[in-house]
Formats: structure tokens, sequence, C-alpha cells
């Protein structure tokens, strides 16, 4: 009987992680562009340093997308009201006025 006790628990307490999902959070990439075309060299050089970065919460989403000195996106999406606003630069750091 307490083996089928602690069984039922355990089924229960894991159901419960399964459904369970971040309401907000942070989540940052890293970008690495590489090429063994000597062509390509100048293009690879320009996404150098690129990054993403992710931000959300229940109702709001915002991606930076930075292509090292190349271009820059900042996508802001409003669930609430079904908006999304997107800015976009090249050559221009959109993040760091």
């Amino acid at each position: 009987m307490k083996k089928l006790f602690l069984s039922v628990v355990l089924i229960l307490l894991s159901v419960g992680a399964t459904f369970a999902q971040p309401k907000e959070g942070h989540i940052a990439y890293t970008i690495t562009v590489s090429s063994e075309d000597p062509d390509m060299s100048m293009g690879v050089a320009m996404f150098d340093g690129s990054k993403m970065e992710l931000y959300f919460d229940k109702d709001l989403a915002r991606t930076e997308l930075d292509f090292g000195g190349f271009m820059s996106t900042s996508t802001v999406v409003n669930d609430k009201t079904d908006e999304v606003l997107i800015l976009m630069g090249g050559g221009i750091d959109l993040f760091n006025f």
C-alpha cells in the first residue's frame, strides 16, 4: 500500500512538472558564421560578433537581432493586442543610442 501511494504521488508530481511552463524569461544566442570559401571571407567578417536575445513574459515578447556592424533588428510582439512592431537599421546599433 505504501508503494502504491508513493507511485501515485510521483506520477502526480511528474504530470504537474510536465505542464509547468516558464512565465517570463531571457534567452541569449551567440551567432557564429564561417566558410571555407576564401571569396566569402569579407562577408563572414561582417557578421563577426552577431547575437540574438529574446525576452518574453505572459503577453509581450521582444527579439533583438544584431548582425555585427552590418544590420540590427528589434521586434516587439504584443499578444494581447495582436500588434507587432519591427525596427530595422543598417550599420547602426538600435539598442545603444
